[in-house]
């Protein structure tokens, strides 16, 4: 089946650079409104750039060797250590994905794993998953209904660590259909959930026997896998995770790489020299300390391009508000939103980027939607402009007193906020001493600490020990897919900051089907989330890829994904087919 859907924000965490928010691409508008009454032209959100190749196009062979800014800290990426970009895209080519999504806001059946996904009842809502039959697992266990069992009842277990349970919890029991390959899900009665088909996937017997193996069995790597590559070797000490064909897959489409590597380089400008020295096949260029020094590889021959998009992937603040935190006050939270100037921000790290003429008069202003998606709505005001000003009225109604070093003060305390962020960032480095700047002239000290990019997540930002961070957030289709980030106790509200109104906001959210009614709600949550004060969005970041010319079916996928890795290769014919 095909499902048009509008897009919500997926906070799938994606280290320093990007983020992600949604609606229906294929009618989004292309154009906002810069602040000198000019028209900014977005990139149209239907479009992308991947080399698309039909399989006969094909060669067999060659190396593609990517990399990533942090090595994967759980290998499990339905747990919360383990949900982020850089794991995602390792596990994509080895672990079955169920469903795709194009660029143009269709959700379709992933047809190397699914024959169909479909819903069967009403009442009860109840649906069905037919997979492909002849599928295992790579320890010899059938890939049939009883893997979709597994799944939902891993998401439901209450000792299992995962990212999210929302909409688990409303699914009464999953059955075997007509034959083994199929699985009927039916949920409570009376229940519904928006993007139900988001909840279908798979796992094998021995990932979910236990809640030790799900919660940290799997940190070193996956034992168990089903996809056209195998992990031939997970080596954390060197930081390179590499995939050959498996062998024993029995899917409709082979392996087309003989060999795919991802590599940690967690410093920027470490990996743009990788590439320019021959060292890598693919960089993600999206930052200007890596396209500024590439661009003349690319430029300077044939051989590379740059492929562009513009997808569900922003960049932000997160401010924690936890109990004790000095951002707990609303009013702090609020002088941040006036201190921090966010177009200076996006010059100082896109200034030389060819992104639209203007954009930075016009930066994203919702966190639920996209600038180039259909009823996106800016909610930002005068929120990141550098309003020292109105910064300060904000801090002595708290009741600060302003000191003679040039800070506020408030009983023997100066104002003070920790900026924790992943060592290596040249993304954070950039930003942190323009925050810098814009905080201490509101009379705010802002005091900065690197950490490991692997423990960000883990040590800092999921047990709150931080103020603020940047980060990015990296989407997918699904309306509710925002929403565990957003609810009071949400399992990835990092901010732990939330209210009874944007709770039932997001209820709402998530048993509305009207797609316009869904892109009221996503505008009166965004609405919501400005008044919080929790999260405060940068841009909407552009994907840049550097990519061989003759690779195909990768590059820049806008709102599409990337799921279908026997698909990934170089061009019959190519060059790099030989080594």
């Amino acid at each position: 089946m095909n499902k048009r859907i509008v897009s919500g924000v997926a906070l799938v965490a994606a280290f320093g650079l990007v983020l992600s928010g949604c609606a229906r691409a294929d009618e989004a508008g292309g154009g906002g409104v810069a602040e000198d009454g000019g028209q900014v032209e977005h990139l149209n959100a239907a479009e992308n750039q991947m080399n698309y190749v039909d399989e006969d196009g094909l060669g067999h062979g060659g190396t593609l060797r990517l990399y990533n800014n942090a090595y994967p800290a759980n290998f499990n990426f339905n747990t919360v250590e383990g949900y982020e970009k850089n794991t995602n895209e390792i596990m994509e080519a080895v672990w079955p994905q169920l469903y795709a999504y194009t660029a143009d806001g269709q959700v379709i059946p992933n047809d190397l794993y699914t024959q169909r996904i479909e819903q069967v009842s009403e009442e009860p809502f109840a649906y069905e998953i037919e997979l492909v039959e002849g599928l295992t697992w790579s320890d010899g266990t059938p890939l049939d209904w009883t893997s979709v069992k597994n799944n939902m009842e891993a998401y439901q277990n209450e000792e299992f660590n995962v990212v999210s349970r929302d909409g688990y919890d409303r699914i009464e029991e999953v059955t075997q259909g007509d034959n083994e390959q199929t699985a009927v899900i039916t949920f409570k009665e009376g229940e519904v959930y928006a993007d139900w088909i988001g909840l279908s996937g798979v796992m094998p017997d021995a990932l979910v026997e236990s809640a030790e193996e799900f919660n940290t069995g799997w940190v070193d790597g996956p034992k168990v896998t089903a996809g056209p590559y195998t992990i031939e070797n997970a080596d954390r000490a060197n930081q390179v995770v590499t995939l050959v064909p498996d062998e024993n897959w029995t899917g409709a489409r082979d392996a087309k790489l003989d060999r795919l590597s991802f590599q940690t380089i967690e410093d920027p400008s470490a990996a743009a020299t990788a590439f320019n020295n021959g060292q890598l096949d693919v960089i993600d260029a999206s930052a200007e300390a890596i396209y500024s020094v590439v661009i003349d590889t690319v430029d300077n021959g044939d051989e590379f391009e740059i492929r562009t998009a513009a997808g569900p992937d922003w960049s932000h603040f997160t401010l924690n508000g936890g109990e004790g935190n000095v951002l707990s006050d609303p009013n702090l939270r609020e002088a941040f939103f006036y201190a921090i100037n966010r177009a200076d921000i996006f010059m100082a790290l896109n200034g030389t980027m060819p992104y639209p003429e203007g954009i930075e008069n016009d930066l994203l202003g919702n966190h639920m939607l996209m600038s180039n998606q259909d009823g996106y709505e800016s909610h930002a005001g005068e929120y990141g402009t550098g309003d020292a000003d109105r910064a300060k009225e904000l801090i002595e109604e708290a009741g600060w007193e302003l000191g003679d070093d040039g800070f506020y003060q408030k009983d023997g305390e100066v104002l003070e906020i920790r900026y924790v962020y992943n060592a290596g960032s040249a993304v954070n480095g950039t930003i942190a001493p323009i925050a810098t700047e814009n905080l201490q002239a509101a009379g705010i000290k802002l005091t900065v600490e690197q950490v490991p990019p692997t423990d960000l997540f883990s040590q800092y930002v999921i047990p709150g020990d931080y103020d603020i961070t940047m980060f990015g957030w990296s989407g997918n289709p699904f309306v509710t897919s925002s929403v565990n980030s957003w609810l009071s106790d949400g399992e990835q509200n990092f901010t732990n900051i939330g209210s009874e109104e944007l709770d039932d906001l997001l209820n709402q959210l998530t048993n509305e089907a009207d797609v316009d009614k869904q892109t009221d709600l996503l505008n009166q949550i965004d609405e919501a989330l400005w008044g919080l004060h929790s999260n405060l969005p940068l841009y909407q970041s552009y994907d840049f890829i550097a990519t061989p010319v003759d690779l195909a079916n990768y590059g820049a996928p806008g709102f599409a994904n990337i799921i279908d890795w026997s698909m990934v290769g170089y061009v019959d014919g190519s060059p790099h087919l030989e080594g």
